[in-house]
């Protein structure tokens, strides 16, 4: 079924053909690989907008594979939203997929199940304030990838960047380069020039810099010339160890895509604003791998009060490390839940 939704299917074709319609979408494959035709951007997209719904329905042991099919009976997506809205959508069905061969009759009654189902999520999402245009139940049961992308962006948008707040997508964005700035920016003592959340990260010196930057040492040799997509995967699989940031992003998507990046160091902006991190001034030696500094470890030339520098983040600084804290606050949430790069 390519423009007409599950529910025209029904109204439009008789007896076997709508029984065989609705249970080729509502029983796909365990996972349905994007189309090749997908622009790339709505590849990683999807991987790391599944990778984040996971993180949330963690707290109900439940997973999705693909949401291009998952969302297709809307009992995910109703658990989805009761967690992030943190209340209930009312009463919903969790009968509202069927098998291949059974009846007509239960086929018609799950698919209205699933519009029911949808529905009373897309209503909850609205009652929370949240605009949302142009999506139905039609859209979940087409399969229809760029509009549930959409929904899940201004999701993350609202419960996770915006925080419930009004704050524009221009200001977080403009807050969040000058936080980063602030972290790994040419006054500091890793002096990259960061000016984007895309080709300023591909090398993967960024997210090296900004990974060790909150756990000191644990990338020594962030600056060093190597594989892009390796040096993102050290930082990444480092930040979820170290500091306690799900690991969401795939290596090879690093700064192809804006949002999925902005997605992920919002994870990195949350932990400063509750633990400030560090800030190493430029000609510190820190952020210096051990050969350009001599051998010296991090107590030798570079070391001292001033050399530590401030805190940068929201309130005071304190003695334990911004990741330990951060790693002991994120790591009962995620630590069991499997994610996917791919």
């Amino acid at each position: 079924v390519s423009t007409q939704s599950t529910w025209e299917v029904f109204r439009s074709k008789p007896g076997q053909s709508r029984l065989h319609a609705f249970c080729s979408m509502a029983v796909p494959a365990a996972s349905t690989p994007t189309a090749p035709a997908d622009p790339v951007w709505v590849q990683i997209q999807k991987r790391t907008f599944t990778n984040w719904v996971n993180i949330q329905l963690a707290e109900r042991n439940v997973r999705i594979e693909d949401m291009q099919t998952d969302f297709m009976d809307g009992v995910s997506l109703c658990e989805l939203v009761e967690l992030l809205s943190k209340s209930s959508v009312g009463k919903y069905s969790k009968r509202a997929s069927v098998q291949s061969g059974a009846e007509t009759t239960n086929v018609r009654q799950a698919a209205r199940n699933a519009q029911a189902n949808i529905d009373i999520a897309l209503t909850h999402i609205k009652k929370q304030g949240i605009k949302i245009v142009n999506i139905g139940a039609g859209d979940f049961a087409d399969g229809n990838l760029r509009i549930i992308l959409g929904l899940v962006w201004t999701l993350i948008l609202h419960y996770q960047i915006q925080e419930g707040g009004d704050k524009s997508f221009k200001d977080y964005k403009e807050d969040l380069l000058k936080w980063i700035r602030s972290i790994i920016g040419p006054d500091t003592a890793y002096e990259l020039d960061i000016t984007n959340f895309k080709s300023d990260w591909t090398d993967g010196k960024a997210l090296g810099a900004l990974v060790d930057a909150f756990a000191w040492r644990s990338i020594e040799d962030w600056n060093t010339a190597g594989e892009a997509e390796a040096l993102n995967q050290r930082a990444i699989l480092t930040a979820a160890e170290k500091i306690g940031v799900p690991p969401i992003l795939s290596p090879r998507d690093v700064g192809l895509d804006d949002l999925s990046l902005l997605c992920y160091l919002d994870f990195f902006y949350d932990l400063a604003k509750k633990k400030p991190v560090t800030v190493r001034p430029k000609g510190t030696g820190y952020g210096k791998t051990p050969s350009q500094l001599g051998g010296l470890a991090s107590g030798g030339a570079g070391g001292g009060a001033g050399a530590r520098g401030a805190a940068s983040g929201a309130g005071a600084g304190g003695a334990e490390p911004a990741w330990r804290t951060a790693k002991r606050q994120r790591e009962a949430m995620y630590n069991n839940v499997r994610l996917s790069w791919h």
